[in-house]
């Protein structure tokens, strides 16, 4: 990419080529390492065709923008690309807005005072709702508020500016839970106001910390908050409880095991079933004869497989399967094994991902984003354009290169980005033959992947109603973007931890389309297995199944992932 003195040279080229009576180049702007041109938009036709002849042969995108409230609030960006040299250069134009339809016409895309007006319309109607004299003063003041930031361009939150069919569900939802009365638990409270046991969970979980803590709150309980100046602020102040974790029954009690029924009330042995909790096991001396640990009493209860029941044991008693893990880490190499089991454990991570490398770093903390960038990578390796098969726009827009020095020595340095957009860390591909059961990938000490998902701060970007594609690693993304399936996720292994699942259920919604597209071996089958079950509880998921046994995203052709992306709209 041109630096600060190449794009000045830049600008005086076109204006010696592009004489008239007024400057072709209104500003030059260097940010970023990013170049652009600011030209007067009557002429951008001649510049865009100067630059094409001049190496910038490749128009990689269009972007329409919005600068309210700036004049001229409207804007275009060309970003131009030279494939020879591996350069990019932005050209901007800056128009009225009467020009609004037009220019938004050229970009293929609805003008934004209509999607405006459409979001303060959704406002404006609810205005009407038939809610109690005591909350119809703060909703109607609530409902002129929203109605004036969205004509205004400005923060709607919780609201979503393109997503009206969810917006429609949060204002009924919130009109019914103003008109609520008594007590209910509330996966009742859900199927009576929703339709559906689950979905007031999902728009008011629970808070973990704070003085809320144990709270119903959420979306809904904050808006709640909002519209009653604080005298609603979760869905406890409603009535609404949360269910359960535990019931306490007295009197005789009857459990149905494999098909057979086990009278505790009743029999000629007081003590038939046991249970120690200090020993975390249960024992029948019925005639059932059976006995275990919690998963073994879950399997036989629901007559599920012992994957199942440990699924469920996590949705019903809200565990963090990550901590857990941690804290089963740290016992294990305080107490050395005395015993051989006799049954395998499971493995907790699938084997092909790499260790995250934690490096101590208290479990929940957020990577810090990194203070430095790797800039001298060499962009044309062979590995990238050859064996990846990489185009230079895919790998001028992921940042990666070969680098020749440093920690990331004789590997490609691919950056990793949080939701906002910041480097948190460098993951390095080794391009050799690496020796059996050393890892290809190296990661930076400290830095946590089970906290990021790779490509998220790309994703968000894309259209609400587009699918998010969720795959394995950083080339299956890189691969499918360049495709021109640009809304993709890596979870950089095969499994999906607690804070990789948040970051997609804060990204989605219940008219949200997932694909889970893992690889086609015996990691990939397990892993997607469990993403799709956690994922459906709050949007909609679709596993991808590859026809051929190892196969991986990248090994797509273009056409087949064209298809793919008809296939879901």
């Amino acid at each position: 990419m041109p630096d600060q003195t190449g794009l000045e040279l830049i600008a005086k080229q076109l204006e010696a080529a592009l004489p008239g009576e007024g400057p072709v180049v209104l500003e030059t702007v260097y940010f970023r390492d990013r170049g652009t041109l600011l030209v007067d938009p009557s002429r951008i036709r001649e510049v865009l065709a100067q630059l094409r002849s001049s190496g910038f042969s490749f128009l990689s995108s269009v972007h329409g923008l919005d600068y309210y409230p700036q004049e001229p609030r409207l804007g275009v960006d060309y970003v131009m690309l030279d494939m020879e040299h591996v350069d990019r250069v932005t050209v901007k134009v800056r128009v009225p807005l009467a020009n609004e339809s037009a220019l938004f016409t050229h970009v293929n895309e609805s003008p934004p005072t209509h999607r405006r007006q459409a979001l303060a319309n959704q406002f404006k109607q609810a205005m009407a709702f038939d809610l109690p004299d005591e909350w119809r003063a703060p909703w109607n003041i609530f409902c002129e508020r929203m109605t004036l930031a969205a004509l205004a361009g400005e923060d709607v939150t919780p609201f979503e500016r393109d997503n009206l069919s969810a917006n429609a569900e949060l204002l009924t939802l919130l009109n019914k839970l103003l008109a609520w009365r008594g007590e209910s638990l509330v996966r009742f409270a859900s199927c009576v106001l929703c339709g559906n046991s689950k979905r007031l969970e999902d728009l008011a979980g629970m808070e973990k910390d704070g003085e809320m803590r144990g709270k119903l709150r959420g979306k809904l309980g904050r808006t709640l908050e909002t519209i009653t100046d604080g005298k609603i602020r979760s869905l406890d102040d409603l009535g609404i409880m949360p269910n359960p974790r535990f019931v306490l029954l007295s009197g005789p009690l009857r459990l149905r095991l494999d098909g057979q029924w086990l009278d505790l009330g009743k029999g000629s042995n007081p003590t038939q079933f046991r249970v120690s909790t200090s020993k975390n096991i249960w024992n029948c001396f019925n005639d059932c004869e059976h006995g275990g640990n919690t998963l073994d009493f879950i399997v036989k209860m629901e007559k599920c497989s012992i994957h199942a029941a440990a699924l469920k044991a996590i949705e019903w008693f809200n565990l963090d399967p990550e901590a857990m893990a941690a804290s089963d880490d740290k016992t294990e190499a305080a107490e050395p094994k005395t015993s051989t089991p006799t049954t395998k454990p499971a493995p907790r991570r699938a084997a092909n991902e790499e260790s995250s490398g934690d490096g101590g770093r208290p479990q929940g903390l957020p990577n810090p984003p990194l203070k430095f960038r790797l800039d001298k990578l060499e962009r044309s390796h062979p590995y990238l354009t050859e064996q990846r098969k990489l185009t230079p726009e895919t790998i001028i827009d992921f940042g990666i290169g070969y680098c020749a020095k440093g920690m990331m020595a004789d590997r490609i340095a691919i950056p990793i980005h949080n939701v906002k957009g910041e480097v948190v860390a460098y993951a390095g591909r080794f391009i050799g033959a690496t020796q059996e059961g050393a890892p290809k990938y190296k990661l930076p000490p400290g830095f946590r992947k089970s906290q990021e998902l790779f490509n998220i701060d790309r994703a968000i970007k894309e259209p609400a109603d587009q699918p998010l594609i969720i795959v394995e690693g950083f080339f299956d993304a890189m691969k499918l973007h360049q495709h021109g399936c640009r809304k993709v996720v890596a979870l950089m292994g095969s499994t999906l931890s607690t804070a990789q699942e948040e970051l997609i259920r804060q990204q989605t919604n219940s008219q949200s389309h997932v694909i889970v597209m893992l690889d086609e071996n015996d990691a990939g089958k397990a892993g997607r297995e469990d993403i799709a079950c956690r994922l459906s509880k709050f949007c909609f998921v679709r596993v991808h199944q590859f026809s051929q046994p190892d196969m991986e995203p990248e090994h797509l052709p273009a056409a087949e992932v064209q298809q793919l992306m008809e296939g879901v709209r």
